[in-house]
């Protein structure tokens, strides 16, 4: 499921708030907090056996990602998963 242009809150899309362009703005400390708050809610709100993680930013990812979350790269993406 694609998520960039879900709204997070009111008017600010995951993509406004975890994308390329915040990371940038915001730092890489700070953009790793949002990512993990991100997180915190997918958990919550899909209950998922497992969270496949990618897109160009994923790799800078530095929070501790659980057993069950998995970064996967761009290309296993666009084969439809690894």
């Amino acid at each position: 499921m694609e998520l960039a242009h879900h709204p997070i809150r009111k008017d600010v899309t995951y993509d406004a708030y975890i994308g390329e362009r915040a990371q940038k703005e915001v730092g890489k400390e700070k953009w790793n907090r949002r990512v993990e708050k991100v997180l915190g809610i997918l958990k919550v709100v899909f209950n998922y056996d497992r969270l496949y993680i990618g897109g160009g930013e994923a790799q800078k990812l530095k929070v501790p990602l659980e057993e069950n979350m998995i970064l996967f790269p761009n290309q296993d993406g666009i084969k439809g998963g690894g």
